[in-house]
C-alpha cells in the first residue's frame, strides 16, 4: 500500500478534488483514513468507496444533490467497499490482504467459475482473458499483490469496454458523465477522468452482470 504517509495523502487528496474548495478534513475524518490503514484496507478499496459515495448522492442520500461535505459522509459506502472486497478486514483480522499462494489460487478458481456461469460468450471471453492474466502475475512473482489484480481488473473492464458496438459505449460514457456533471467544475482533469472511468466500470459491471474478482 506504500508509507503511511503516502497512502493518507492520497485519499486526502481524492477526496478534496471531488469534494470542491472550501472543505478540509476534520480530526474525526483522518482518523478513519487512520484506521482503514491499520486495517490493511487497500487505498484502491477506500478510493472506490468515495467514489461511490459522490456517484449515489442525489439518488439516495437526504440531502439530494448535495455531494458529500465530510469523508464520514463516504465511510458507510467505504466499508460496504470493504465488505465486497474482503469480509477479513471487517472482522479486522491480522491475516495481511492476500498474501499468500493460497489466495491467489481463490482468485483464479473464482474467475473459472465466473467463467464457467458466465451467460454469453462476450462475457465468458472477458473472464478467460482476465484469468491469464492473473495467472500471469504468479508467474511473474507478482501473485497476490491486490492492487495489481485490481488494475488488471480496471485495464480488462477497459478492454471490454472498447469491443462494445459503438452506440453501446457512446451511451454508457454518456450516462457515466451524468453522474458526475453537478461536480465536473470542482474537479482537475485527473480526477474527473478517474471518476468517470470509474462510474462507467460500475455501470458496466450492473448491465452486463460483471462480478469483481476479489471478494
Amino acid at each position: 500500500m506504500g508509507s503511511g504517509s503516502e497512502y493518507i495523502k492520497e485519499i486526502e487528496s481524492y477526496f478534496l478534488t471531488l469534494a470542491g474548495e472550501g472543505i478540509m478534513l476534520s480530526p474525526i475524518d483522518y482518523s478513519h483514513i487512520q484506521d482503514w490503514k491499520k486495517r490493511q484496507v487497500p487505498r484502491e478499496v477506500v478510493l472506490k468507496g468515495i467514489n461511490r459515495a459522490f456517484s449515489e448522492t442525489g439518488t439516495r442520500s437526504k440531502g439530494a444533490g448535495l455531494p458529500p461535505r465530510s469523508l464520514k459522509h463516504c465511510v458507510s459506502y467505504v466499508e460496504k467497499c470493504i465488505e465486497e472486497y474482503g469480509p477479513q478486514v471487517t472482522e479486522r483480522k491480522s491475516k495481511r490482504w492476500s498474501r499468500h499462494g493460497s489466495d491467489d489460487m481463490e482468485v483464479s478458481e473464482r474467475l473459472e467459475r465466473f467463467i464457467h456461469d458466465a451467460r454469453n460468450q462476450a462475457l465468458r471471453d472477458y473472464y478467460i482473458k482476465l484469468r491469464k492474466l492473473v495467472l500471469g502475475l504468479d508467474k511473474a512473482g507478482g501473485a497476490n499483490d491486490i492492487p495489481s489484480i485490481m488494475n488488471l481488473e480496471k485495464e480488462s473492464l477497459e478492454e471490454f469496454f472498447r469491443g462494445l458496438p459503438d452506440k453501446e459505449r457512446e451511451k454508457i460514457s454518456i450516462e457515466a458523465e451524468k453522474m458526475i456533471k453537478d461536480r465536473a467544475r470542482y474537479m482537475t482533469k485527473g480526477a474527473y477522468d478517474e471518476s468517470l472511468v470509474s462510474f462507467r466500470n460500475e455501470i458496466l459491471g450492473k448491465k452486463y452482470g460483471i462480478k469483481c474478482i476479489i471478494s
